[in-house]
């Protein structure tokens, strides 16, 4: 599943926005927001 949205992501410059608590699953996204107790407390850009 995650390869599918990554694909859509990449070749068909769909935005998928993705709530998850696996950490595995988070490493494959380009941008990464962190919210303890419904507050932004860290914002990630990878790559």
């Amino acid at each position: 599943m995650l390869t599918l949205l990554q694909r859509l992501n990449q070749e068909f410059k769909k935005t998928i926005v993705m709530v998850t608590h696996d950490p595995h699953a988070a490493e494959r996204a380009s941008h990464v927001l962190h919210l303890e107790k419904g507050t932004l407390v860290e914002q990630t850009r990878v790559g």
